[in-house]
């Protein structure tokens, strides 16, 4: 297997991978989106609530809020001690308390652990009008994207990578400049005389360009993929696939174990 990063940013990352096939990728994918453990709010207790938005409509906004959180600090509450029931170890709650006029962000909750606060100040939760007043406690836990959508650690998402060839031979009088013109993203650079494949991982396999000229030939490759993921969660994205490699891996020795 060959691995080329081809992207890397603070939530984002684009590789290059040659050496698997459709199966072992769509898994990869899979385990990145909805097994990677996520600290999300898993349910509110409204004290008080005099603004214009129901408590359940406010509650499912809250449980959307990202929240910082330190890898392997905290247990799946299944999985805890206390069975369950509530403690240090699987549980942080955050507490909020505002009287409007105003608007209520997620930077005014106040978390019971220092490492478990909301990822960013400024998402705007409800407007509270004169005098209108709300206070609630906010649980979060542990739990996986296959729970619910709140505690998906990442969007992922792969395409095959294409082989992109022009046959010079094939070459018509003004195909060379309509080849480049017909690719959306962009693949093609005009070298004065034909067309060169420059950018090959932007190809979306949209055809246009075989539409353009026969001397054009794209082939998706099965073997090799531009895997792409997008961290949506506080976690780095580079995490999110080791951890999800370790699943994988996990899950491969459970199976070899039982057969």
């Amino acid at each position: 297997m060959k691995i080329k990063v081809l992207e890397k940013g603070e939530n984002k990352l684009v590789l290059d991978i040659d050496g698997i096939n459709p199966a072992f990728a769509n898994a990869l994918r899979r385990v990145s989106m909805t097994e990677v453990p996520v600290m999300a709010v898993k349910y509110v207790d409204f004290v008080e609530n005099d603004s214009v938005m129901f408590d359940e409509m406010l509650a499912q906004r809250i449980g959307l809020m990202p929240l910082k959180f330190k890898p392997g600090e905290f247990n799946f509450p299944e999985e805890c001690e206390c069975k369950g029931k509530g403690c240090p170890n699987c549980q942080v709650t955050l507490v909020l308390e505002r009287v409007g006029p105003g608007t209520v962000y997620s930077g005014d909750f106040v978390s019971t652990h220092e490492d478990v606060v909301p990822l960013y100040d400024n998402i705007p939760l409800v407007k509270l009008g004169e005098d209108q007043k709300l206070k609630l406690e906010a649980v979060a836990t542990l739990g996986r994207g296959l729970d619910h959508a709140k505690y998906r650690a990442a969007i992922v998402s792969y395409k095959y990578y294409p082989e992109i060839t022009v046959d010079g031979r094939k070459l018509k009088d003004g195909e060379a400049k309509k080849i480049v013109k017909s690719c959306p993203p962009g693949v093609f650079e005009y070298d004065g005389k034909k067309p060169v494949v420059k950018n090959p991982e932007k190809c979306i396999l949209c055809m246009e360009c075989v539409e353009a000229s026969e001397a054009v030939k794209v082939e998706p490759k099965d073997t090799r993929f531009i895997f792409q993921i997008e961290s949506i969660s506080a976690l780095d994205p580079k995490y999110i696939l080791n951890e999800a490699l370790e699943i994988l891996k996990r899950r491969a020795k459970e199976l070899e174990d039982k057969l």
